[in-house]
């Protein structure tokens, strides 16, 4: 929660920033997203490591006991490693892998976009047309230059 809190506040700080001047150029925009989302993908990691490394030492403290949790060692495929391991099939276990996991892929597929918009320059520009000649409605544009 905090994470998504901390990028939430990212991102409306941009917004922010960018109805205060000029429309924010494209390369402004994406080093935010950049930015705000590599601290989301850091924070959730750092939740992951934290998380394990716990779960390993109630475990070592009994005898033949193994972690269940070892696969949040690894990034961003951690929590889906973890979700194979039948002892986290507890309604609770799964709901927190699941959401890890959706978090993960939503950082990650955001900053992707951000560094391939920003690396390339392409801006989408989006607008409303009329619909066809005699039809309701409006047609939504998208045009990557």
């Amino acid at each position: 929660m905090k994470v998504l809190a901390l990028s939430l506040i990212l991102v409306a700080a941009a917004q922010a920033q960018e109805r205060r001047g000029a429309p924010a150029s494209p390369a402004k925009v994406s080093r935010g997203l950049i930015v705000g989302n590599a601290i989301s993908l850091g924070l959730l990691y750092l939740g992951n490591v934290g998380t394990a490394v716990v779960s390993a030492l109630v475990a070592s403290s009994q005898p033949g006991q193994t972690s269940s949790l070892n696969g949040l060692f690894i990034p961003i495929a951690g929590p889906f490693v973890a979700l194979a391991d039948p002892r986290n099939h507890t309604p609770l276990a799964v709901f927190a892998l699941v959401f890890d996991a959706v978090a993960y892929l939503t950082s990650l597929t955001v900053l992707t976009v951000a560094i391939v918009v920003g690396s390339s320059k392409l801006a989408p520009t989006a607008w409303l047309s009329p619909g066809a000649a005699g039809a309701a409605g409006a047609t939504l544009t998208l045009r990557l230059p």
